[in-house]
């Protein structure tokens, strides 16, 4: 009887750890993506290769519950950040910055500044949006830097959109795309 008991002990504590270190198991094995292919998709969002560009870092973490890969990089004067779906590979959100900016010699008199609707033009062919589909739809001047800007938002189902667009030269100078829950 003793033997019996100890064996079924052992069984039970096998059994054990066998559930734990199926729970430990990285979720790499079950379907996860890899750092690498997080950076791939980031990179063939923004056009870039990767001998364009310098990675400032990429690591996995968790956001609202889900997790994701965090990739940002570098490319000339611009920071890409992307959020990644660490299980799916799809685009969470990402921004865009144009980083070290300085505005040209000679910048155009107020006269020949932007409007709000041109702002919202701009953004929405950027993002590929016929202004019909945008909802929620706001533009607001705004100073970030000493820079006067129009921050266009607009919303496409549960997708938000983000621009800041300069007044002078109709630069996008900043965009974030996210997808609402």
């Amino acid at each position: 009887m003793e033997i019996i008991m100890k064996r079924n002990t052992f069984t039970a504590v096998i059994a054990a750890m066998a559930v734990t270190a199926a729970m430990a198991v990285p979720a790499m094995a079950q379907g996860q993506i890899s750092e690498a292919q997080a950076k791939q998709i980031a990179l063939e969002n923004a056009g870039l290769t990767e001998n364009e560009v310098t990675f400032v870092r990429s690591h996995i973490d968790y956001d609202d519950g889900v997790m994701e890969y965090e990739v940002e990089f570098y490319s000339g004067n611009t920071e890409y950040d992307y959020d990644i779906d660490a299980m799916t590979g799809a685009i969470r959100s990402m921004d865009q910055d144009c980083e070290f900016y300085a505005p040209a010699a000679g910048t155009p008199a107020a006269a020949g500044k932007i409007t709000k609707d041109q702002a919202l033009d701009i953004a929405l062919k950027h993002a590929g949006v016929a202004g019909s589909n945008a909802s929620f739809i706001n533009v607001k001047p705004d100073f970030d830097d000493g820079m006067e800007q129009f921050d266009v938002e607009f919303h496409v189902g549960y997708t938000e959109y983000n621009y800041d667009i300069d007044v002078n030269t109709g630069r996008i100078v900043d965009f974030d795309v996210d997808m609402d829950d």
